[in-house]
């Protein structure tokens, strides 16, 4: 109060006046001409996908090396035939997307969805684009060992592909699966879903190949795993609002 009454003193006659509504719009006039002229209003998708990829999470890339590992250790310790390469990319193929959903999905984990969502690119752009960083990632890693097998062991490329697509769709969608019907939030609890469906179908080569494999028996399978991962994705996005806009007011 003290000071208070000696700023009074000093500054007997000083009032702050109140600006006119005139000035008031011109002001934000020019605000909103400087940020329209500076501030694009979304970012370009190369640059949104550069900085998703930039932030994959580290777990990821690990199991991208550690199915780089498997498959060439699986290569050199194996007889050179067909069945033993379709084999190796059942057991590889999941590997690489064991912690591929929650990183897709690591908006909602991290409790950050909402905050996504009123930003200038909408949070179905951003999840967009992260899946498509995360399946690019995963899809280069199978397209290399399906190169390896095929230049090593002289297998033609159409023969294996089906074989390392048809375990990674199934292992992304009993991932997904899971986490939306146990409607799962948790980091680590979405890590060991993803975990356990790998895991489930890493076991499935005993029996796929117990029983047998025909070509027309996996373009079966692929065609099948496409439409379920695609109506997933679809209900991942369904939800998920156009995002937010600049409000002047």
């Amino acid at each position: 109060m003290k000071n208070k009454k000696s700023i009074g003193m000093l500054f007997p006659d000083e009032s702050i006046p109140s600006p006119d509504e005139k000035r008031i719009t011109q002001t934000i006039a020019m605000g909103q001409e400087y940020i329209e002229r500076h501030i694009p209003e979304t970012t370009p998708i190369f640059g949104l996908l550069g900085l998703q990829a930039k932030y994959i999470s580290p777990l990821l890339w690990a199991t991208q090396f550690l199915a780089l590992i498997v498959a060439s250790s699986l290569m050199m310790s194996r007889e050179p035939d067909l069945a033993t390469a379709q084999n190796i990319l059942f057991h590889v193929a999941p590997l690489t997307a064991l912690f591929a959903v929650p990183e897709i999905i690591k908006d909602s984990l991290y409790e950050m969805a909402e905050l996504e969502s009123s930003c200038k690119n909408s949070g179905s752009i951003i999840l967009l684009v992260r899946l498509v960083a995360v399946g690019c990632l995963n899809i280069l890693m199978l397209s290399l060992f399906v190169l390896m097998l095929a230049r090593a062991w002289h297998f033609r490329i159409i023969s294996l592909i089906l074989y390392a697509l048809v375990p990674y769709n199934c292992a992304i969608i009993m991932s997904l699966g899971c986490i939306q019907l146990l409607k799962i939030r948790g980091r680590h609890a979405a890590q060991f879903a993803a975990f356990v469906s790998a895991a489930i179908v890493y076991a499935f080569p005993t029996a796929v190949f117990t029983i047998g494999t025909s070509a027309l028996a996996m373009i079966s399978a692929f065609a099948i795993s496409a439409i379920f991962l695609s109506l997933q994705i679809y209900w991942l996005f369904k939800p998920m609002p156009n995002g937010g806009n600049i409000a002047w007011n």
